[in-house]
């Protein structure tokens, strides 16, 4: 029996939710950042760096948050195929790689073709 590497989380993860929610949060924290920058460079106070440097921080913390569900998703879609299929949770992940690899080499493949 072999693994089924098309099985996602997907439709259970609120992707339309995510993407909205990366660029504007990696926006904020990223402006927090240059702020603090810019603070520094124009002899701001050193706390008002800190805090800019701080709210950043907080932000992306924020933001490497939302993903830690959509990875134990993933993880959980691999461990249940691997038992669906019969076979170790390596052997599941050894084939979604290969599945990867493969399917990169046939496109890299057909898209030399188009142009040679």
């Amino acid at each position: 029996m072999s693994y089924n590497a098309h099985h996602t989380p997907g439709g259970h993860m609120q992707w339309g939710l995510l993407a909205p929610a990366t660029v504007i949060l990696g926006g904020a924290g990223l402006l927090f950042l240059a702020g603090a920058q810019e603070i520094g460079q124009n002899v701001g106070y050193g706390w008002q760096a800190g805090l800019a440097v701080a709210g950043g921080a907080a932000v992306l913390l924020l933001l490497a948050l939302l993903y830690l569900p959509l990875q134990r998703s993933v993880l959980e879609a691999v461990e249940q195929g691997a038992v669906n299929a019969r076979i170790s949770t390596a052997e599941a992940v050894r084939q979604i790689i290969r599945d990867y690899v493969e399917g990169q080499l046939l496109r890299n493949h057909v898209r030399g073709s188009r142009h040679g």
